[in-house]
């Protein structure tokens, strides 16, 4: 299956919005079906958001218990976004800094998390020194 980068940025900015921790400082985990629901996420399918959310998990971007069965992945529960995770989602989270990096990714055909980063390490003092100079 191939990642879908921008479901991969889409998912990151809806967990940052869910994820919090409650007044008994419990995380507040959310699930794949809640998530799935999400008004942002709901152009992609239960799958690409699963597979994003497995992918995320191993990049050790994201805190989640992926329960599986066999081959068959039967629950996730996202339970925080991790401290390379909130850094990996500010690197690409500015709009027209992310059209930057997705055209890169485009017509390179890199879509990897590694390659994204670098790709937004390139653009990412630019873009600074432009929205500090305004």
């Amino acid at each position: 299956m191939k990642l879908n980068i921008n479901c991969l940025r889409d998912t990151l900015l809806s967990l940052e919005e869910w994820l919090v921790l409650n007044e008994e400082l419990e995380f507040c985990v959310v699930d794949l079906a809640e998530l799935c629901k999400t008004s942002s996420l709901l152009r992609y399918t239960k799958q690409e958001i699963a597979y994003t959310l497995v992918l995320l998990e191993e990049a050790g971007l994201i805190k989640a218990l992926i329960g599986y069965a066999s081959d068959c992945i039967y629950d996730i529960d996202v339970v925080r976004l991790t401290f390379q995770g909130h850094q990996f989602l500010d690197s690409i989270r500015p709009l027209p800094l992310w059209k930057k990096i997705l055209s890169v990714s485009e017509k390179t055909g890199l879509t990897s998390v590694t390659a994204l980063a670098e790709i937004s390490n390139m653009f990412l003092p630019e873009f600074i020194k432009s929205t500090s100079c305004q």
